[in-house]
């Protein structure tokens, strides 16, 4: 009996984390697979589903302050987009980020044991090793290429930002300890991450794995890790410089430091003035959430100025922004006082912890409000207690 019941928890547990990894990652499967069933609802639904279910109580006073600034946060969105708009360009949009910050409430609830989050990290460690090998061997294949077209899409490429957030959180789930294997595994994932060249991920990831070692330096001193590390440095640096491994990463980099007119910084700046341009004309509601490409580009679609919060300040205004940072001053908060003294920060803090700041420091480059559902899933999961 007991036995049956282990393995029911176990297949339940499965089940979750295929459920957020889905929900968080289904857009990049198509590349590679072409299938193109939207997954991500399913894995919400099941999510909601499991969220329901258990009955899992939180109590925790943080997170409900935390849910209600979240929650004002998306009335506000809906009350400026009805004032601003008339009711016009924002329903997809709107639609998203209701799946958003859903998977904020949602996720503490469903992840109520630690077998939930063991499984989600070793999804994620299998799913950067699938990526990377798959990124290597297509490269080799010739399958692969980054050559931009006349409009300036790369031709035969994957969503390399995409892929680099995976490929990233494998990384740092992989290094809480090391062993031959995970040294080899690690440089086969650095290795896709190079030939992919997305610049953002590089430099965040470095700057997470600093924080990391501050908040952690004396357990990283007392292992082998130095010795993994340098001999990692050394076998990288000698492969990518007999190859061409690097040559998108470095014509990226260099694009942006002395070829600015022909770089993705340009059009980021231009952004950055049009976003503070429509915080300007309308400084308390601002445009309407999803107004960005329409006020702007002329164009109802994807545009957002590749910053969190100056998106949020140019579609929702100021009021919508100070909402918005009440949440994270909340959320903030109840890390460093109210957490200290529960089992993940104690089991899975930095792991977490390490996850949230990459994806927070990508916010403030790439992607808009809509598209960051691991930032705030990553954040509903600091708020779990597992048994």
């Amino acid at each position: 009996m007991h036995k049956r019941y282990l393995t029911t928890d176990i297949v339940l547990s499965a089940v979750k984390a295929v459920s957020l990894f889905f929900f968080l990652f289904n857009q990049y499967f198509n590349w590679f697979i072409g299938y193109t069933f939207n997954l991500s609802l399913l894995g919400f639904a099941l999510l909601a589903v499991f969220a329901f279910l258990n009955g899992h109580k939180l109590d925790n006073l943080s997170f409900r302050r935390a849910l209600f600034c979240l929650a004002t946060f998306f009335v506000w969105m809906l009350f400026s987009f009805v004032i601003s708009r008339s009711g016009e360009y924002a329903n997809i949009k709107i639609q998203k980020i209701f799946l958003v910050f859903t998977g904020f409430a949602i996720v503490p609830y469903a992840f109520n044991r630690s077998l939930d989050y063991k499984l989600f990290k070793y999804l994620i460690i299998l799913a950067a090793i699938f990526y990377a090998g798959g990124i290597l061997y297509l490269n080799e294949l010739g399958a692969i290429s980054f050559v931009r077209d006349s409009k300036g899409f790369f031709e035969k490429a994957p969503d390399y930002l995409g892929l680099s957030y995976i490929l990233v959180f494998g990384i740092i789930l992989l290094v809480d300890s090391f062993n031959i294997l995970k040294g080899f595994l690690l440089l086969a994932i650095l290795a896709a991450m190079l030939l992919l060249g997305a610049r953002g991920p590089v430099i965040f990831l470095l700057l997470t794995f600093l924080m990391r070692f501050i908040f952690d330096f004396r357990r990283y001193l007392k292992t082998i890790s130095l010795f993994y590390a340098f001999s990692g440095i050394m076998i990288i640096g000698y492969y990518v410089s007999t190859s061409n491994f690097t040559e998108i990463l470095e014509s990226r980099f260099e694009a942006a430091l002395t070829n600015r007119q022909n770089s993705s910084l340009q059009g980021r700046e231009f952004d950055y003035e049009y976003a503070l341009t429509s915080l300007e004309s309308s400084p308390i509601i601002g445009d309407g959430i999803g107004s960005f490409g329409v006020v702007h580009y002329g164009i109802d679609g994807k545009r957002h100025p590749h910053n969190l919060f100056l998106e949020i300040s140019a579609e929702t205004g100021l009021i919508g922004l100070l909402i918005f940072c009440v949440f994270i001053v909340t959320f903030v908060f109840s890390l460093t006082i109210g957490g200290q003294n529960s089992n993940i920060f104690k089991a899975y803090k930095l792991e977490i912890l390490s996850l949230l700041v990459f994806v927070f420091l990508e916010s403030l480059k790439s992607s808009g409000l809509d598209e960051h559902r691991a930032l705030f899933c990553f954040a509903g999961l600091m708020y779990t207690k597992f048994e």
